[in-house]
C-alpha cells in the first residue's frame, strides 16, 4: 500500500511540475502578440525566437538519457522547473527584445528535462498495464497548465500588463521544482557506464519501427499543439481577426480544454481497442478538418468555436498516445535513451518548423500557414500507420 501511494504521489508531483512548464508556454503564447507590438518586431523575428527556443530545448532533451547516469532524474526535473520560474520572472523586467529572448531561451533550457526525465520516472514507477494511463495523466496535467494560463492571463493583461502577468505565472515553477527535488523517489542508481549508455542509444536508432515513429513526430511538429497551434492560432485571432484579449483568452481556453480531456478519453479507448494507432490516425484527420473550418469561417465566432473545439478534442491525443506507443515497443533497458531521443527529435523538428512557419506567415500569410499545418497532420498520420504495434 505504501509503495502504491508513493508512486501516485510521485506522479502527482511531477505532473504538477509539468503543468508549470505548460503554463510557461501558454502564457508566452498569449503574450507574444503584445511583445511584437511593444518591441516593434516582425513575425519572422518571432519565428526565429521560437525556432531557437525549440531547437535548444529539443537538443538538450536528447542528452538526459546520458545525464541521468550522473545526476538523479528528480534533480534534473526539479531543477529545470526552478529555472522555468525564475526566467519567467526575469522576462517581466526585460527592457529590449534581445533581453526578452535571452530569458525566454534560458526558460526553454529549464523546461527541457521535464518530458524525458518525468516520463522515465513514471515508467519506472508503474507496470506496463498502467503506464499508458500514468503517462496520459502526466500529459493531461501539463495541459491543465495550458488551460489555466489563458483563463487568468487574458484578464490580467488589460489590468496589469503583460509584464506583471509573466511575473505572477513564474512563481509556481520555483515552488514545484523544489518539491520535486526534495520529495520524489528516484530508484535508478547513478552509474558512469558510458559504453553501455552509448550502446543503448545506438540500438534505439537501429530499430526501424521506432525510427518510423520518430519520423512521424518530426512531421507532425509542423502543426503540433503547444509548439504551433497554441502559438500561431492566438496570433491569428489577435493580429488578423483583431479580437480582444478577453475574447482570445476565452477562445484559447476552449482550445486548451480539449488538451486536458481528450488524451484521457483517447488513452481509455485505446486500451479497450488494444491499439494506439486506431486513435492517433483519426485524431490527426479530425485536427486537419478543424484547421480547414478555422481557415474558412473568417470572423464568425460560432465557426471559430466549432473549429477550436474540434482541434482541441483531437489534436492533443496524438502526443501522449505516441509516448505510450513508444513505451510499448521499447525494451525497458533502453527506455531512457528512447525517450531522450523522442523528445529531442520532437523539439528540434519543432524548431525547424517554427522558423519555416514564421517565414511562411511573413511572406505568404495565415492561409499558407494553416495549409502547412494540414500537410503535417495528414503526412504524419500516413507514417504512423506503418508503425508496428507489439502485443
Amino acid at each position: 500500500m505504501q509503495a502504491k501511494l508513493k508512486k501516485w504521489f510521485g506522479l502527482s508531483l511531477v505532473s504538477a511540475a509539468h503543468a508549470e512548464t505548460h503554463i510557461q508556454v501558454s502564457a508566452y503564447s498569449l503574450v507574444y502578440p503584445y511583445v511584437i507590438n511593444y518591441f516593434n518586431i516582425t513575425y519572422a523575428d518571432l519565428g526565429l525566437l521560437l525556432g531557437a527556443v525549440n531547437l535548444i530545448n529539443g537538443l538538450l532533451q536528447g542528452v538526459y538519457g546520458l545525464l541521468s547516469n550522473y545526476i538523479k532524474r528528480k534533480y534534473l526535473c526539479g531543477g529545470g522547473n526552478v529555472m522555468v520560474g525564475l526566467t519567467m520572472i526575469a522576462t517581466a523586467f526585460s527592457s529590449s527584445f534581445p533581453l526578452f529572448s535571452t530569458f525566454r531561451i534560458l526558460g526553454a533550457i529549464g523546461s527541457s528535462p521535464q518530458h524525458p526525465t518525468a516520463s522515465s520516472l513514471i515508467s519506472d514507477w508503474f507496470e506496463r498495464r498502467e503506464r499508458g494511463k500514468a503517462l496520459t495523466i502526466h500529459t493531461s496535467a501539463g495541459n491543465i497548465g495550458t488551460l489555466i494560463a489563458p483563463l487568468i492571463i487574458g484578464f490580467l493583461i488589460p489590468i496589469l500588463g503583460w509584464r506583471d502577468a509573466l511575473f505572477i505565472f513564474g512563481i509556481p515553477g520555483f515552488i514545484f521544482g523544489i518539491l520535486v527535488m526534495l520529495l520524489v523517489e528516484d530508484r535508478k542508481s547513478i552509474t558512469i557506464e558510458q559504453r553501455k549508455v552509448a550502446k543503448s542509444y545506438i540500438k534505439v536508432l537501429k530499430d526501424t519501427n521506432i525510427l518510423k515513429l520518430y519520423a512521424a513526430r518530426s512531421i507532425i511538429a509542423g502543426g503540433r499543439g503547444l509548439g504551433v497551434a497554441l502559438t500561431f492560432i492566438p496570433l491569428y485571432l489577435v493580429n488578423y481577426l483583431h479580437l480582444s484579449s478577453q475574447i482570445v483568452g476565452g477562445l484559447y481556453t476552449i482550445l486548451a480544454a480539449g488538451s486536458v480531456i481528450s488524451p484521457i478519453l483517447g488513452a481509455h479507448i485505446s486500451d479497450i481497442l488494444g491499439s494506439r494507432k486506431l486513435i492517433i490516425i483519426p485524431s490527426l484527420a479530425m485536427s486537419a478538418s478543424g484547421s480547414i473550418i478555422l481557415l474558412l469561417t473568417g470572423h464568425n465566432i460560432l465557426g471559430i468555436i466549432i473549429a477550436l473545439l474540434i482541434i482541441g478534442m483531437f489534436l492533443f491525443n496524438e502526443d501522449p498516445l505516441s509516448q505510450a506507443l513508444l513505451s510499448d515497443i521499447i525494451k525497458d533497458e533502453r527506455r531512457d535513451s528512447a525517450f531522450s531521443l523522442y523528445y529531442m527529435i520532437n523539439y528540434t523538428s519543432g524548431a525547424i518548423w517554427s522558423i519555416i512557419l514564421g517565414l511562411i506567415l511573413s511572406l505568404l500569410g495565415f492561409r499558407a500557414l494553416f495549409e502547412t499545418m494540414l500537410f503535417s497532420y495528414l503526412v504524419g498520420a500516413l507514417i504512423i500507420s506503418t508503425v508496428k504495434e507489439k502485443d
